[in-house]
């Protein structure tokens, strides 16, 4: 029986990872514009490197061995390396290796709002200009403030893999962000919804003292597709 509940929680883990990994993914590619169904313009070491990149952060997210941190984090630098990435392309794999190392490190003390903006800023930033730049498309405003809009998602949403609870000021101002991002890039009606949903999420959480990660990233991702879809 102890052996069926240990596969049984290994089997919903792995199911979780691979919902994970490829919702992750799928928001980067549709943050960039990309049509990761129908689109097949790029490098297939891009996309390991997505992989490797959405695994670090489940990783991070379910506390699970440093050691596979590491491991995930080398191989994106191998690869924009052995495949002649560009060169900006080259220090952005080593910078978001770099970060999501540092806060797997406990003796860093990263797991407070630096820790978070700086996971926020390199997890959101450089996946989604990477796609754009390899799939060589023009850089359009449009995209420069989703990749802001991802950025606020990410640090409003991520805040309880670093910090105990959502009620605190920085997060308000980070919503007033959000809004005003999503002001200057979407019609009306798809401000008003995604503005509702982020704050039916967090006063869901807050006031019925349901604050969990795992809610929370759920609404990133429903929040996130409906955004960029």
């Amino acid at each position: 029986m102890k052996n069926f509940l240990i596969a049984h929680k290994r089997t919903i883990q792995i199911i979780q990872g691979i919902l994970f990994v490829f919702f992750s993914i799928l928001v980067w590619n549709l943050a960039a514009k990309h049509h990761l169904f129908t689109s097949f313009d790029k490098s297939f070491n891009l996309m390991i490197c997505e992989i490797c990149w959405a695994t670090e952060a489940y990783l991070m997210v379910n506390k699970q061995n440093g050691v596979y941190t590491l491991v995930l984090s080398i191989i994106p630098i191998l690869l924009s390396v052995t495949s002649e990435f560009p060169f900006i392309l080259i220090i952005s794999t080593i910078l978001i290796g770099i970060v999501n190392i540092l806060i797997r490190i406990p003796k860093m003390q990263i797991k407070n709002y630096y820790g978070l903006f700086c996971f926020s800023l390199t997890n959101a930033i450089i996946p989604v200009t990477a796609i754009n730049y390899m799939s060589r498309q023009y850089l359009e405003q449009s995209t420069v403030l989703n990749v802001g809009i991802l950025v606020t998602l990410y640090f409003l949403f991520y805040n309880l893999v670093f910090k105990d609870e959502l009620a605190d000021a920085i997060n308000v101002i980070c919503i007033i962000c959000f809004s005003g991002l999503i002001l200057a890039n979407f019609p009306i009606n798809k401000d008003i919804l995604l503005i509702a949903l982020v704050l039916l999420s967090y006063g869901i959480q807050i006031f019925m003292r349901q604050e969990k990660i795992t809610w929370s990233l759920l609404s990133f991702f429903i929040i996130s597709i409906i955004a960029f879809i």
